[in-house]
Order: C-alpha cells, then sequence, then structure tokens
C-alpha cells in the first residue's frame, strides 16, 4: 500500500517585508521542500528543537497547534522568516485502500 500525503499551507507569519520575499515564494519554497527539493537560501524545519524561536514566534506556534494545524520554519541565514501552518491532506487512492 502506497500512502501519498498532500500539504495544504493555511497559515504564514512572515517576518520579513514582501519585498524581500512574497507569501506565494515562502509557499513554493515550502512546497518544493516536502517534495524534497531542498533550497540553497532557506530551509524548513518541522522541529522547534532544531531553532531558535522569538517569544512571538512561539506564540504564533502555539496559535496554530490550538487550531489544530501542523506547524513549520523557514530559516534564511540562520534567522526564522516564517511560521508556516498547514494541513495533512490524505490523497484519494490513501483512502480508498483503507475501504
Amino acid at each position: 500500500m502506497t500512502t501519498t500525503q498532500n500539504f495544504k499551507i493555511t497559515d504564514i507569519f512572515g517576518y520579513l517585508s514582501a519585498d524581500e520575499i512574497s507569501l506565494e515564494e515562502i509557499e513554493e519554497i515550502f512546497y518544493q521542500s516536502v517534495k524534497g527539493n531542498v533550497s540553497e537560501e532557506y530551509k524548513i524545519f518541522f522541529d522547534s528543537n532544531q531553532i531558535e524561536l522569538s517569544h512571538f514566534q512561539k506564540e504564533a506556534a502555539a496559535d496554530l497547534r490550538a487550531s489544530h494545524r501542523e506547524v513549520a520554519y523557514m530559516t534564511r541565514d540562520s534567522e526564522v522568516i516564517a511560521v508556516i501552518g498547514y494541513r495533512v491532506i490524505e490523497s484519494e487512492s490513501t483512502m480508498e485502500n483503507r475501504k
């Protein structure tokens, strides 16, 4: 049985201006990362223990978890530039295999 997961971004807390990186670019980097295509400049982390978060970033992540979202963190030069809320969505083929 093959399981395929899709990801749907629901929220982005960005900490850079849109001139530096747009929400669309953040989304694209996230989706490429979960496909295994790693960016040279930006890194995606799924474990908050791997990075240093500010008080506000910790609150953003807690708010997302309270809303039943998974949380990812985007960094540039080891600095968190976005806290990303997302959902894992099962593909139809995965749901069919459960029946």
